[in-house]
């Protein structure tokens, strides 16, 4: 997964047609805009926005462009009516197969205020339990290895993108145990059913390229530990060049459609 090596490869987005074609950076994520441009114009763009923080830029966009975009956040209280084709949730994402404990960083602050649904349940919730979703962006600091491998084939056959971001390190909610045991399924579910098209290493801050021994043994790239030292005096070493790849995957099912 940290080289994207992984995954099936396509140099663009793939398909052929209408639905081909260009990738559109939209923020920090990178997107197969011509399935997106379809469902845009027959009014069926559906955006699911995890991690949003205080203001997303990609929320933003995608609403703008004509997308029916649902957020969400643990760690805000946006209203519910957030913005013009923006509807908010202070939900946070878990699997149902393993027990995440809540998101407490030093520096980014925590998520325990907020609600934890499976993304079945948000679907259920929404009355989207068998609604395409046209592009799901999740930004989870660590839940995305179990969130995949939970993932069945009708869930991830009914998405046409995903725009995520694997994270490898311990202060950004990694538990080595956990993806070790689920870093297989979740690659092979993903792999089943998208190609990826846009693959960025992200150094992330100084204080979040710390990894275990789980993903150091796994091939992860090390460098020399280096130690520092914190404001408040904590002790901080760090020991990989950057905490955190970011993807862009792309249904074959979706953009093969003519």
């Amino acid at each position: 997964v940290h080289d994207g090596s992984a995954f099936h490869r396509s140099s663009e987005c793939g398909g052929t047609g209408l639905n081909s074609g260009t990738i559109q950076q939209v923020a920090e994520w990178n997107v197969c805009w011509g399935p997106v441009a379809r469902d845009i114009s027959a009014g069926r763009c559906l955006i699911y926005s995890f991690g949003i923080a205080g203001d997303d830029p990609f929320t933003n966009f995608m609403a703008l462009a004509g997308c029916q975009v649902y957020a969400f956040d643990p760690a805000q209280q946006h209203p519910r009516n957030y913005k013009p084709n923006v509807t908010f949730y202070p939900y946070g994402l878990v699997s149902g197969i393993a027990d995440e404990h809540m998101y407490n960083h030093s520096h980014w602050g925590e998520t325990g205020s907020g609600q934890y649904k499976t993304l079945l349940e948000i679907q259920r919730e929404l009355g989207h339990s068998e609604v395409p979703i046209s592009a799901l962006k999740i930004d989870c600091e660590g839940c995305e290895w179990n969130l995949f491998a939970d993932m069945d084939d009708h869930t991830l056959s009914r998405i046409g993108q995903i725009l995520t971001e694997f994270h490898f390190t311990t202060t950004l909610r990694f538990d080595g145990n956990l993806a070790e045991r689920y870093a297989q399924s979740c690659v092979e579910n993903l792999d089943r059913h998208f190609d990826l098209f846009h693959f960025t290493k992200n150094d992330g801050a100084w204080y979040d390229r710390h990894i275990d021994e789980h993903v150091a043994s796994a091939g992860i790239p090390t460098i020399s530990p280096q130690e520092h030292t914190t404001k408040d005096g904590r002790r901080i070493v760090t020991n990989i060049a950057g905490c955190c790849v970011e993807m862009s995957l792309v249904n074959r099912a979706t953009v093969n459609v003519e």
